[in-house]
């Protein structure tokens, strides 16, 4: 009977501590995602994950019953920390999600403009010239309009401005994945490979143009990026001296009033469009 007892004690301890763990580690990568790549979950996510929370506080404290049935002491001291830890850790998500929440139920259900950022503060600082000042804009309203395309590319275009390429890239890539346009894709797939050939990233570059080929294979562009990959299967530079490359080929077919057109109608956004291409090259003043 004592041998049961005893693995059950020891089988409890583990799912304790392994559940701790899971508390912990998952709490540092969501704030390592809101306060260092300034990126904010959704609505239901944020609901399910302090759901989770609550569970785990439920579990912790009937397993911190059991294990210490006679030292209260240890039990209060364990629950505080855990109350602790748990602010700590999700205190901003709860505040967030409270807010957000908040905010859902007393504004109409679809008033008009709702989802249309308002980047008026960012713009102006851009003018100004002030580019960490427009940096820190654009995350606050990448934050309140989480996995928005234009506020993805609107800070990708900042840190480029800000030799910070590495970053851009990676807001880049972020916003391919919220498009369904080819035409959008295609530009912010232009921006990307042109800032991993400046940082001698080509086989990521060449990853990504495969991925762009296999989402739009009758693409125009696909076509031709097929044929020059099959042309060159060796492993060239993206430019090379005296010879067309990947990023020229997508070049010369530049998106027209046309193509603006179609991926309006296909429900894209020709605001993301025109954010892009007008005022892009990084060294302009």
């Amino acid at each position: 009977m004592s041998i049961i007892f005893n693995l059950t004690y020891s089988i409890l301890y583990l799912i304790v501590t392994v559940a701790m763990v899971v508390f912990v580690l998952f709490g540092f990568w969501s704030l390592r995602e809101r306060f260092v790549k300034h990126k904010e979950f959704g609505l239901r996510t944020q609901g399910a994950v302090l759901f989770a929370v609550v569970v785990f506080y439920v579990f912790e404290m009937k397993a911190l019953r059991i294990l210490l049935p006679h030292d209260p002491v240890y039990f209060i001291f364990s629950f505080l920390g855990l109350v602790i830890a748990g602010f700590a850790l999700y205190g901003t998500m709860l505040v967030s999600f409270l807010s957000r929440l908040l905010v859902e139920t007393v504004v109409p259900e679809d008033p008009v403009g709702k989802h249309i950022p308002r980047l008026g503060a960012a713009e102006a600082r851009e003018k100004a010239e002030d580019w960490e000042g427009a940096l820190n804009e654009y995350y606050v309203a990448a934050q309140i309009y989480p996995g928005n395309t234009l506020i993805q590319a609107r800070v990708a275009r900042v840190l480029v401005r800000l030799e910070r390429a590495d970053d851009a890239i990676a807001w880049f890539s972020d916003g391919l994945a919220g498009m369904q346009s080819p035409e959008e894709v295609l530009v912010l797939l232009r921006r990307i490979l042109d800032l991993c050939q400046r940082q001698q990233k080509l086989e990521e570059a060449r990853d990504l143009l495969h991925l762009f080929m296999t989402r739009f294979p009758e693409f125009e562009a696909s076509v031709l990026g097929k044929q020059f990959l099959e042309e060159h299967r060796a492993a060239v530079p993206l430019s090379a001296p005296g010879g067309e490359s990947e990023l020229q080929s997508l070049e010369s077919h530049p998106l027209g009033e046309d193509a603006a057109v179609a991926s309006h109608e296909q429900g894209g956004s020709d605001t993301l469009l025109e954010a892009m291409e007008d005022d892009w090259s990084p060294h302009a003043s």
